[in-house]
């Protein structure tokens, strides 16, 4: 990627409080006239060419190649100072600067107050490597003031190292746990082999019977980890009673909600995902009430409510017959989706765009499944959730057959195997489906229907012997054949179903 690319998307991603922030300390400073300059050059010059570019700042190409990367690196360092400003990091480390410096000038009366204030932060967010560190510092201080009883502060110093060491170590280790199930979780839309329940049976043998901390942090990856080998094992009443527990010990430290409303937003989300999973759909409204109440501070954060919150609302209207509304809520999560575009995780992102289509495809509305459909395809160069890249070409082969677009189809269904061949993605399921559309293609009306009969048998079959946790579309794949047979729409199949 050129510096050109590399900058028009870091000023692409920057929030208008960004931009301001940029433009007024640039503003302060000689010699960066140039720099604001070609900040405002280019975000409006994306088609523009250096020529162009040069000649309005009045200078050669080989100077502007130099502005550019300069530029880059001033818009970094601003933006760094910008966020880290509010964060418990930047105010621990800047106490810690200012301890070491009084302690080198001699002013340990000083150097102490200002490392008690880090030492009481780094223990109260369990920022123990930091705080290892500090009690270090301050048992080096102790001693060059050398007042007092010597020997009594310093056993109390070295006695607190001891134990932030300790819960170090076993935080380490249980965050290690922590990530390690994790990858299992986001694998299991990937892998389908008993081979992952036994690996992760192996990873969880290493759980200690008791805790080894009274930290927050260890208890915080602890149960996190539980909850996601639950997950992996679709125990959902499980995970969602972990999930529970973990959300009761946070709201115990609301100061640790408040310096990191990022983490505990993504605990709610969750929880809320998970009582989804187990069908607990009234206890999903209460979370998803919880998590619009909760303040927002920075875009990242409103990105991150956005995407939970309306992520459940599409769920929820799913799987409460709320389809009468989903034009009106699909309007309000594209507004998101176009504001958020460079704060929303791309797997969520597809996720958003597998639903709607999902639930338009419910409605027999083809077109609009289409649509959706189609914004999937489209991201290809992602690696996020392969698993509904793969089902959104296969889908994509249902709406063709609805559109009458039998030679397209045809021609598709050669590229599709090919395709999941290519990913090592063609499973009993895959199988299932383009083999069906290929017998479907030269069928009469008579033997249309005894094809579909045994399709839909064979998607009952797969989703018996599944031994992945999830087969995006197996459900509306499933729903779409009984239509076929029963001649009803989708939607009245879904509500036979709940009474």
């Amino acid at each position: 990627m050129n510096t050109n690319d590399q900058l028009q998307q870091l000023l692409f991603i920057l929030t208008p409080n960004e931009r301001r922030y940029l433009t007024i300390y640039l503003g302060k400073e000689k010699g960066h006239s140039n720099i604001l300059r070609m900040i405002e050059l280019s975000e409006g010059a994306k088609n523009k060419s250096d020529t162009w570019l040069a000649g309005k700042l009045s200078i050669s190409r080989s100077a502007l190649t130099n502005l550019k990367h300069q530029t880059y690196r001033i818009i970094l360092k601003y933006m760094r100072v910008y966020n880290e400003g509010r964060t418990i990091d930047y105010q621990l480390r800047e106490w810690t600067l200012n301890a070491y410096f009084l302690f080198e000038r001699r002013l340990y009366d000083q150097s102490l107050k200002e490392l008690e204030r880090a030492i009481e932060c780094a223990d109260q967010h369990d920022r123990l490597a930091i705080l290892s560190d500090l009690l270090a510092l301050q048992a080096k201080i102790v001693i060059e003031r050398n007042s007092g009883d010597l020997s009594t502060a310093t056993f109390a110093i070295h006695r607190q190292l001891a134990n932030t060491l300790h819960d170090l170590t076993a935080e380490m280790k249980m965050k290690e746990l922590r990530e390690c199930s994790f990858l299992f979780l986001r694998t299991r839309f990937q892998v389908r082999s008993e081979d992952l329940h036994n690996e992760l049976t192996a990873l969880f043998n290493q759980l200690p019977d008791k805790y080894e901390s009274d930290r927050l942090s260890y208890r915080h990856h602890r149960l996190y980890a539980e909850a996601n080998r639950h997950l992996c094992l679709n125990q959902f009443n499980e995970a969602a009673l972990l999930y529970q527990q973990l959300l009761q010990e946070w709201q115990k430290e609301p100061s640790r909600i408040k310096s990191d409303p990022l983490t505990y937003s993504k605990l709610l989300s969750n929880y809320s995902t998970t009582l989804f999973s187990a069908g607990n759909f009234s206890a999903v409204g209460e979370v998803t009430k919880q998590m619009r109440m909760l303040p927002t501070n920075t875009t990242e954060e409103e990105a991150e409510l956005f995407q939970n919150t309306y992520y459940m609302d599409l769920l929820s209207l799913m799987n409460t017959d709320g389809y009468d509304q989903l034009d009106p809520l699909v309007k309000e999560i594209e507004k998101g989706l176009n504001k958020y575009k460079t704060k929303i995780n791309k797997a969520r992102q597809i996720t958003f765009f597998h639903n709607i289509s999902m639930a338009y495809f419910l409605l027999h509305d083809w077109k609009k499944s289409l649509y959706w459909i189609e914004q999937i395809i489209a991201q290809e160069k992602t690696e996020h959730r392969q698993d509904l890249q793969h089902t959104a070409r296969m889908l994509r082969l249902v709406l063709w057959y609805e559109f009458g677009k039998h030679d397209l189809l045809e021609y598709e269904l050669v590229n599709v195997e090919r395709f999941l061949r290519k990913r090592k993605a063609w499973f009993a399921y895959e199988s299932t489906v383009v083999k069906y559309f290929d017998k479907l293609l030269i069928a009469d009306a008579a033997e249309s229907k005894i094809i579909t009969e045994y399709f839909s048998i064979k998607l009952a079959d797969v989703s018996e012997g599944k031994t992945s946790a999830s087969l995006p579309g197996l459900s509306e794949l499933t729903y779409w054949a009984k239509s076929k047979l029963s001649g009803k729409m989708m939607r009245e199949l879904l509500q036979e179903k709940d009474t």
